[in-house]
């Protein structure tokens, strides 16, 4: 099992050396998983460090997330950083790029650095096709710009939100906040249009 170190080996062995990647990718999730000491989780850390600079290893976008989650989780920020950026310079097309910009982006939230987390956070939603995932998106930048006390540029995202057919059941929230960041910005006649 994925508990002992015959088990962990033998995991290791398929990430390592496998053929199939979905084999391989299982053997991976389940090494992450299983339960460790902080000695155990220092080795596989380093594991997968080593398989991140294989440059024939398939999985190394992968990897990369992985050890940016890891390593979020384990409140290393700026090494979570390191990684998330780097997934995107070697691998702009991954189908963790998205991940990568959240990661970034909540990052940029908690060190309170609003309009980076925006940036982030627009990239992710223009790459979504309409629908009420990217208007939620859009909803999160408008927040961004807002607690950066960029109330005119909040109001037109979220005027922008608005225009584009949100989820009924966030509709008022958004006009909501689209008022508030008009009547911050000084523009009265908008916020009661």
């Amino acid at each position: 099992g994925q508990d002992s170190r015959r088990g962990q080996l033998a995991l290791e062995d398929i990430v390592r050396e496998g053929r199939d990647s979905s084999l391989q990718r299982m053997a991976l999730y389940l090494l992450a998983d299983a339960r460790r000491d902080a000695a155990q989780e220092e080795a596989f850390r380093s594991f997968l460090s080593t398989l991140i600079e294989n440059p024939n290893n398939p999985l190394r976008d992968e990897m990369l997330m992985l050890r940016a989650r890891l390593r979020l989780n384990e409140a290393r920020q700026e090494k979570a950083i390191v990684d998330a950026e780097r997934l995107l310079a070697e691998f702009p097309a991954s189908q963790f790029s998205n991940e990568a910009l959240w990661i970034l982006g909540y990052v940029a939230w908690q060190d309170r650095r609003y309009r980076s987390a925006a940036d982030y956070l627009q990239r992710i939603r223009d790459r979504l096709p309409p629908g009420n995932e990217r208007n939620r998106l859009g909803q999160l930048v408008g927040d961004c710009y807002f607690s950066n006390g960029d109330y005119a540029i909040a109001a037109s995202v979220y005027r922008s939100v608005l225009q584009n057919a949100p989820d009924p059941e966030r509709l008022h929230v958004v006009a909501y906040q689209a008022i508030i960041s008009e009547i911050n910005a000084g523009r009265l006649d908008e916020a009661a249009a």
